[in-house]
């Protein structure tokens, strides 16, 4: 068995990990497949801690109070610093809902659990990568909760007299399995369930049981003491060969885990692991991976906040230098000090301290990031919820859908149906009307009005998507057939038909089916909705390239650039093929109402996010705040046209 004791060329290891993942935080385009490096921890991580056990069970058995007050000190210190941290920052600069996201996010970090957190908040709705601060954490919760079970099963194996190198390789092929059925299948699911992922640590707790550290001669000595250098190999092809379109885990998490396995399990004289992992700089780095890896995330995070999107490459490398200043700071002045003290006392308080950080991030999600920091008007744009209690039930639907709001139990007169921007159209009117009328929402996000849609690139998120769009509206179009309301309402995002989509060069160009599906689409909906209601179609809102959330923030980065208003004729001209083939489905359909939102949103010459009176007219740079989905229903007479239509039944 590894004998437990300090080897410099793990830190090395370890270096090479959290660079590769840090270069893949800032330089994504460059470092396509650093994300990687998290698997290579991973196998550092099992090996080094089943090393550590093992020596206990041969010493007599585990202690777990020593353990897991030893797992305190390690962990616990530096991540209580940076949630901190985190909460100061977001507290001066972040608006009300992302203040209650981070809160939720502490929480889940503080309880190890915020990968199982961010696995259920993943999808449609949920905040784009590099604006949620805390998303690095996910890893953290995949090893501790891998550490709740791991000493335990470890202890009863020893006691009960299991083959432990038996035991922990059919645990481990178990996982690897599971990783292999769900990752094809849900991709995020796999990414973030911990019984996909235990396998990698299950690696590095493989080697620690069964590797000899001599080898009798010939070839599989020859074979160990290139080892280092064969599995550095392994995992700079994976850094540099994956990206984010590479399923993953899956197949592909092999390549740098069993890279690690192969580096962890080389000759000690090789003149790799020597030369090139012990040496001084990656020592030093590889000391200071933990507490690097936690705070360059926030850092690029917070920047990309402040910026409203990706900022110049300057403020990133500023960032990493920075998280490698506080990273060095927090290793000498907070890891190493309670490291060294060996009391229980101490794991016990810093457990304490950081139940206390998760109550008060907890405390800030149910108070919901505290709106009274900004002005009335800002914690106003926030749109209300995108279901109510008795509607999805009501419907009978079997498709996925996620917008579902009733103003009355019985059969609807109007139907709004669409992807995310339907809801703002149909509070508006609903706000206007103070609910006299019986209307239903019934929305997708990210599917809008079209049936039968063709492969259409850039579209959709994939041809998943676009097949459970078309499943959802097949079934929009039945409920309309069965309820046959004096009204349907069609919403949605139909511009990006129209727009440029990336090729496999990773430029930019136009789809020239694109504009051909949408028609036929919405031509076949339109078609099947027509003998059962009259129809509407409100042609896509104004759209802006950052949230108002960009101008009302009191902290930004220098050169940040926040488009709080648009030109009106620039909007116009952009978006005249797309208002064109709207008029071509008008002229096969003369009944079918087409209503433009620009002139009730607009001014004259352009198109802003606030009112003269100072209301926030959008939730973010595509979507309708209250104030502004009532200023469209009203200023439009789109309000009164619904109540007309509803008097009609």
């Amino acid at each position: 068995m590894l004998a437990n004791r300090y080897r410099a060329d793990i830190d090395g290891l370890r270096a090479i990990a959290v660079a590769a993942v840090v270069a893949f935080h800032a330089f994504p385009d460059l470092v396509p497949g650093g994300f990687v490096g998290v698997d290579v921890f991973f196998v550092i991580s099992g090996f080094l801690i089943t090393s550590i056990l093992a020596h206990q069970v041969h010493a007599g058995g585990i202690s777990f109070t020593r353990f897991y007050s030893r797992r305190a000190r390690r962990i616990l210190p530096a991540l209580c610093l940076v949630l901190l941290a985190c909460l100061g920052f977001g507290y001066l600069a972040l608006l009300p809902e992302e203040f209650a996201n981070l809160g939720r996010h502490m929480a889940a970090a503080a309880a190890f659990a915020a990968n199982l957190s961010f696995w259920r908040e993943s999808g449609y709705f949920a905040p784009a990568s590099e604006f949620q601060p805390l998303l690095h954490l996910w890893s953290l919760g995949i090893e501790e909760q891998f550490y709740l079970v791991w000493p335990v099963v470890l202890a009863v194996a020893w006691r009960r007299g299991f083959n432990l190198t038996r035991v922990i390789l059919a645990l481990t092929a178990v996982s690897f399995a599971l990783n292999l059925v769900v990752t094809p299948i849900d991709s995020v699911a796999g990414f973030y369930f911990p019984l996909s992922r235990f396998w990698e640590l299950g690696l590095g707790c493989c080697l620690a049981i069964v590797s000899k550290r001599s080898v009798a001669s010939g070839p599989a000595r020859r074979l160990l003491r290139h080892g280092a250098s064969f599995g550095a190999v392994l995992i700079g092809i994976s850094i540099l060969a994956f990206d984010r379109r590479t399923p993953f885990p899956g197949v592909a998490a092999l390549l740098p885990t069993l890279g690690a396995v192969t580096i962890l399990a080389s000759e000690e004289d090789s003149w790799f692991r020597r030369r090139i992992l012990a040496s001084r700089p990656l020592v030093f780095i590889g000391l200071i991976s933990y507490p690097l890896y936690l705070w360059h995330w926030p850092l690029l995070s917070f920047e990309a906040i402040l910026h409203a999107g990706t900022p110049h490459p300057i403020y990133r490398v500023a960032a990493v230098l920075l998280s490698v200043v506080l990273a060095t700071l927090t290793y000498y002045c907070l890891e190493l000090p309670i490291r060294h003290k060996r009391a229980v006392p101490i794991g016990i308080a810093l457990a304490s301290g950081a139940a206390m950080i998760g109550l008060f991030g907890l405390a800030i999600a149910v108070h919901r990031g505290l709106p009274s920091r900004f002005p009335p008007a800002v914690s106003a744009m926030s749109q209300p919820p995108r279901e109510d209690e008795s509607c999805r039930n009501s419907v009978g639907l079997k498709t996925q859908y996620n917008y579902c709001k009733r103003t009355r139990a019985d059969t609807p007169q109007v139907v709004f149906l669409g992807d995310s921007q339907a809801q703002g159209i149909y509070e508006g009117v609903v706000d206007a009307l103070s609910q006299k009328r019986s209307m239903i929402l019934l929305g997708r996000g990210g599917c809008p009005p079209g049936l039968n849609v063709v492969s259409s690139p850039g579209v959709y998120e994939s041809e998943e998507r676009r097949e459970m769009c078309n499943r959802t509206w097949a079934e929009f179009a039945d409920y309309v057939r069965r309820t046959r309301p004096e009204l349907v309402v069609l919403v949605g995002d139909g511009s990006r038909f129209f727009g440029l989509v990336p090729t496999d060069d990773n430029e930019l160009e136009a789809a020239t089916g694109n504009p051909a599906a949408f028609r036929a689409g919405l031509n076949d909906l339109v078609t099947r909705l027509e003998p059962y209601s009259r129809v509407a179609y409100v042609l896509e809102i104004p759209t802006f390239e950052t949230a108002p959330a960009c101008f009302l923030r009191p902290v930004k980065l220098p050169g940040s650039r926040c488009s709080e208003r648009i030109s009106r004729g620039s909007l116009v001209a952009s978006r005249a093929v797309y208002q064109q083939s709207v008029r071509e489905i008008h002229v096969q359909h003369p009944d079918m109402l087409v209503v433009d939102p620009i002139p009730s949103l607009c001014g004259s010459t352009s198109c802003s996010q606030t009112s003269r009176g100072g209301q926030v007219l959008y939730s973010d740079k595509m979507h309708l705040s209250p104030a502004g989905a009532r200023r469209f229903a009203e200023n439009s007479g789109f309000a009164q046209l619904v109540a007309e239509a509803a008097l009609d039944r």
